[in-house]
C-alpha cells in the first residue's frame, strides 16, 4: 500500500466526482492512474514502432525472419523463437513496455478480419 499526497483542492475535486459517480476517491484515483499508465505505455510503444520503422532496412539485413525486442529505440534482444524472446524480455524488463516484432519484408502487418453480414429479408 502506498500513500499518495495531493493538494486539498485536488482532493476536493476528486471527492465531488467520486460522489457523483457513487464511488470513492480511492477507486476513482486508481482508475485515473491506470488510464494514465495505459496512455503512457501506448505512447512508448508508438515511439518504439517509429524506431522500428526507421531501423527496418538494417534489421532486414541482420534479423530477417527473427523477432526483435526494441527498447528506447534500440534492439535489446532477438530470437527466431517469439516465446523464448518474450520470456527473456519479461524477466529483464518487467512491467516496462518493450516492442516485440518479427522482422519481415513489409514493415506493417496486414490483418484481414472476415465477419458474417446479417441480411434482413
Amino acid at each position: 500500500m502506498t500513500e499518495l499526497i495531493m493538494s486539498a483542492e485536488t482532493l476536493t475535486k476528486l471527492q465531488k466526482i467520486a460522489n457523483q459517480k457513487k464511488s470513492t476517491v480511492e477507486i476513482l484515483a486508481e482508475q485515473v492512474i491506470c488510464e494514465y499508465l495505459r496512455r503512457e505505455a501506448r505512447q512508448i510503444m508508438q515511439q518504439e514502432m517509429t524506431a522500428f520503422r526507421a531501423m527496418h532496412p538494417e534489421l532486414l539485413t541482420q534479423y530477417r525472419g527473427q523477432f526483435v525486442a526494441v527498447h528506447h529505440g534500440q534492439v535489446v534482444d532477438h530470437d527466431p523463437d517469439e516465446m523464448a524472446l518474450y520470456q527473456r524480455i519479461d524477466q529483464q524488463y518487467p512491467d516496462i513496455p518493450v516492442l516485440l516484432r518479427q522482422v519481415r519484408s513489409e514493415i506493417e502487418e496486414t490483418l484481414t478480419i472476415r465477419s458474417p453480414r446479417l441480411q434482413y429479408a
